[in-house]
């Protein structure tokens, strides 16, 4: 998504599982702020992507909402 729409932010955490059959499935963890070269996402820069592409209330994670 990041690379189809870099002018937009990812802000979401992601993580990936590899099962014994091979299979790799993603994980989304919507509530907890993302980390980007180890430091916290901005709060800033998160707040602007969400003006420029605003999300329903349910899918704002709680951490950015709260802010």
């Amino acid at each position: 998504m990041r690379r189809a729409q870099p002018e937009l932010g990812l802000w979401y955490a992601m993580s990936f599982g590899l099962y014994a059959d091979g299979r790799v499935m993603p994980n989304f963890e919507y509530d907890l702020r993302p980390t980007i070269d180890g430091e916290p996402a901005l709060l800033s820069e998160a707040k602007a992507d969400l003006v420029r592409a605003p999300r329903p209330e349910r899918w704002v994670p709680k951490w950015l909402a709260a802010s």
